[in-house]
């Protein structure tokens, strides 16, 4: 009995693990949360950010969700900083049958609420 549930737990590990999303993060310069994660504001790459946007690092994250959940998890980290604006700097399916989702962002903080 050992046996079989020794590798059915290792096997089942990596399948949970596998699936969780991966976030890697640069952040540089860090500051108090201020309201709520619904207050990060989310920019796309042509959009252009208000003028007192001071740059605050970089969020990736990356995985097999949706658009919005991958969205979801980097204005968490980004409000966690103390961010307060995300700009979208990449956007791409990636793994061999492009089923893995990656957003690259930059993390911005302001002074005014």
């Amino acid at each position: 009995m050992k046996r079989i549930t020794l590798p059915f737990v290792c096997v089942m590990a990596c399948l949970a693990w596998s699936c969780a999303p991966v976030i890697t993060s640069n952040i540089v310069h860090t500051s108090q949360p201020v309201g709520t994660v619904d207050d990060v504001v989310v920019f796309q790459e042509n959009e252009f950010l208000p003028g007192d946007a001071e740059w605050v690092g970089t969020v990736d994250v990356q995985g097999r969700s949706t658009r919005e959940q991958l969205l979801q998890i980097t204005k968490n980290e980004a409000w966690k900083n103390g961010a307060r604006y995300v700009k979208i700097s990449d956007l791409r399916k990636t793994g061999p049958n492009q089923e893995i989702l990656s957003i690259s962002s930059d993390l911005y903080r302001s002074d005014r609420y």
